[in-house]
């Protein structure tokens, strides 16, 4: 499934973190082009299980952090390390340039 909006990215994280306890009211719209929201305990092991439902070649990270991205389905997930508790960011990759494009100017 490509997801094209948040509506569509709200969906594919619900499938992917539903089994692991996070509902949609615990998901916040980051300037409609993403979510973000936090799951109980560590990086690695949330990361191990995502992959187990993902393209794990697509995966990378390092402690602490964990990033996957999707060219193909036209959304990242990033996973960062707080205490006791993972923070997830997820964005719709081509939302998130037109996003970035009205704050172009400032960067010349």
């Amino acid at each position: 499934m490509r997801v094209e909006t948040i509506d569509d990215l709200t969906v594919k994280f619900q499938a992917l973190f539903g089994n692991i306890g996070v509902t949609l009211e615990q998901m916040s719209n980051m300037d409609d082009y993403g979510v973000m929201f936090t799951v109980s305990g560590k990086v690695k092991p949330l990361m191990e299980r995502l992959k187990a439902q993902t393209n794990p070649a697509l995966w990378d990270g390092e402690a602490g952090f964990g990033a996957y991205r999707n060219e193909e389905e036209n959304f990242l997930l990033t996973l960062n390390a707080a205490p006791h508790m993972v923070l997830c960011m997820a964005s719709v990759m081509s939302l998130h340039g037109k996003h970035l494009e009205k704050y172009r100017s400032s960067w010349a």
